[in-house]
């Protein structure tokens, strides 16, 4: 006597290993087939930087603006704690350039690759003045030469950004080093973004501090 259930279990499993192999088809297809890039983010190159200064690994955004040329040069401006803000702005970017509301720019950011400073995020360190309630505090002045000899000549040898027209955007701990840099060394940058600027733990260094009479 045939046994009905053997074959009927036999067909059961069969449609569903074909099934699952189905959807596994159909998926590598979207994923070959479908462009699922952030077209807001298009142009964008990314660096490595291990810097010999700070002693820290670097984690470099550029954003190249449409139409690109290597014969041209461009203004550049270089976001702090760019993991957060050049996904952010850069993309905004987009909007500015689609309506041809600003010049053909080129957006850096500059990230620790975490939020964890546990992991390496040195923004407490590089991005502030010393402070005595802080004793990791204090490395904005080696921040500013991680610009002048190792992000610059990255930005700017490899990718036309105007050395005339930098700017710098921070925000919080970010904006404390746009003042601080706008107070002691005011012609690293042409333009200088301080958005909320956290100085609560020294405050006084920005209001005894008098800016540097070259950027006057």
């Amino acid at each position: 006597m045939t046994d009905f259930s053997f074959y009927s279990r036999c067909c059961k499993q069969f449609w569903v290993i074909y099934f699952y192999a189905f959807l596994l088809s159909t998926q590598s297809l979207l994923a070959n087939d479908i462009n699922i890039a952030l077209h807001g983010l298009e142009n964008t190159h990314y660096h490595r930087l291990t810097s010999t200064i700070a002693d820290q690994t670097y984690h470099i955004f550029i954003r190249l603006p449409e139409g690109f040329s290597a014969d041209e040069k461009y203004p550049a401006v270089y976001l702090l704690d760019g993991g957060i803000t050049f996904p952010i702005l850069g993309g905004y970017y987009k909007y500015l350039e689609l309506a041809k509301e600003i010049p053909a720019t080129i957006i850096v950011g500059i990230s620790y690759g975490t939020s964890d400073w546990q992991k390496g995020n040195n923004r407490s360190r590089d991005f502030t003045a010393k402070s005595d309630e802080r004793s990791y505090w204090g490395g904005a002045g080696n921040f500013q030469k991680v610009f002048s000899e190792e992000i610059f000549p990255l930005v700017e040898n490899n990718y036309g950004a105007d050395p005339a027209r930098r700017i710098i955007f921070g925000q919080s701990l970010g904006g404390q080093f746009v003042l601080f840099t706008a107070q002691t060394a005011p012609d690293l940058f042409w333009g200088h973004i301080a958005s909320n600027p956290a100085l609560h733990r020294n405050l006084d260094f920005f209001l005894n501090t008098v800016p540097d009479d070259a950027g006057s």
